[in-house]
């Protein structure tokens, strides 16, 4: 059933990027909606151990850039205040919690995705939006936190945020669905779109941000 409801959530995300900005699968319970308002999620990090392991980042040569970008309070300064506080130690501690998943060129500027990971269970905690300067340099232009939360790039210059739903009793390993927002260029920043979210089977109902 795990594969039914990514299908439904791929089958809309395709749709909403060809225009249509309302989406419901029958039976499925998944609703999309416009929205304008640019969202932030909070989520609490797992503490940081540090003799844990976890994958290294993909690409080496932009990884000292994009660290000391986050290594700057004012990179996280839209987070709240627990999660802003472990990027920041990640920053200093743990060289594999800097993950780069993407990049895309828009307008001649090139944005550089990332996702920080708990040094704990390498479940991701934060995403960044970052873009490179012509000296080399990366500044922060979106950050989002949430439990399980990574970036990819959309079409169209868009990007999708994912990010796990977990209700109160659901195990780490185990999130009772996935929350999915669409982000489209506007004037150099991303603005949030279209947001929907899907419960597995298991869970009854489904829930709907607007």
């Amino acid at each position: 059933m795990r594969s039914r409801s990514l299908l439904y959530v791929a089958l809309c995300s395709a749709l909403m990027l060809l225009g249509i900005t309302a989406c419901s699968a029958e039976g499925s319970g998944l609703t999309v909606v416009s929205s304008g308002a640019v969202a932030t999620v909070s989520a609490t990090p797992v503490p940081f151990s540090a003799n844990s392991s976890a994958p290294p980042s993909v690409d080496a040569k932009s990884t000292e850039a994009v660290r000391g970008a986050l290594s700057q309070e004012s990179a996280v300064k839209t987070l709240p205040k627990d999660v802003a506080d472990e990027v920041l130690k990640s920053m200093r501690r743990c060289p594999y919690c800097l993950m780069l998943t993407g990049s895309t060129i828009i307008d001649g500027d090139t944005y550089q995705l990332v996702k920080i990971i708990s040094g704990a269970d390498s479940v991701g905690y934060a995403a960044f939006v970052l873009r490179y300067q012509p000296d080399g340099k990366a500044t922060v232009v979106l950050a989002l936190a949430g439990t399980g939360i990574s970036l990819t790039v959309g079409a169209n210059d868009t990007l999708v945020a994912q990010e796990a739903i977990y209700l109160p009793n659901d195990a780490m390993c185990c999130a009772s669905g996935q929350s999915v927002t669409i982000y489209r260029y506007h004037g150099s920043q991303f603005i949030a779109g279209e947001k929907f979210s899907k419960l597995n089977a298991s869970t009854q109902g489904s829930q709907h941000s607007d």
